[in-house]
């Protein structure tokens, strides 16, 4: 509703409301009223977000980010984590829809970027009026290159299991 991007909202009002919250990288930011995010792979802008934020502030966003599913869930009471997978696809959406070439962490099919072929894997992009217009590589400390690479063994490993 609050970006107009449909005709018709359903807002459906509970006991406490508000409770849920998105979490993502860019709660940590120190930049209030930018359209640059941070992404889960050390750059803001770019410019390394090391030049923001403590080693511990950084390590601290990241573990809560990774535990944002259950947060959010707990917050509910009920059901299950739609927030920040919905409010995820709004930024998407909208960033197709008007044209906005925003630099997004999504789920893309990676065709050599990164090392990676023929998988889906969360990655900075850019979406704008043609979808997917580009994914931007990185370039990858060790410490991240080693956590990238576990994230692709883990999706690997879940549509090995799936394949079963």
């Amino acid at each position: 509703a609050y970006r107009e991007l449909g005709d018709v909202v359903i807002f459906d009002v509970v006991e406490g409301l508000p409770q849920g919250k998105a979490l993502d990288m860019a709660e940590g930011s120190p930049l209030v009223g930018s359209d640059a995010k941070i992404t889960g792979v050390n750059d803001y802008a770019g410019i390394p977000v090391s030049n923001f934020l403590s080693k511990e502030k950084i390590a601290a966003i990241v573990e809560r980010t990774k535990q944002a599913g259950g947060e959010v869930v707990a917050l509910l009471k009920t059901g299950s984590a739609f927030v920040s997978p919905a409010l995820s696809a709004i930024e998407m959406a909208e960033s197709y829809l008007r044209d906005k070439k925003r630099v997004l962490a999504c789920a893309c099919l990676c065709e050599g970027e990164y090392g990676v072929k023929g998988l889906y894997v969360g990655v900075p992009c850019v979406i704008g009026g043609n979808g997917l217009e580009r994914i931007i590589e990185l370039e990858l400390n060790k410490e991240e290159q080693a956590e990238f690479d576990a994230s692709v063994e883990h999706v690997r490993t879940l549509i090995s299991q799936i394949q079963l």
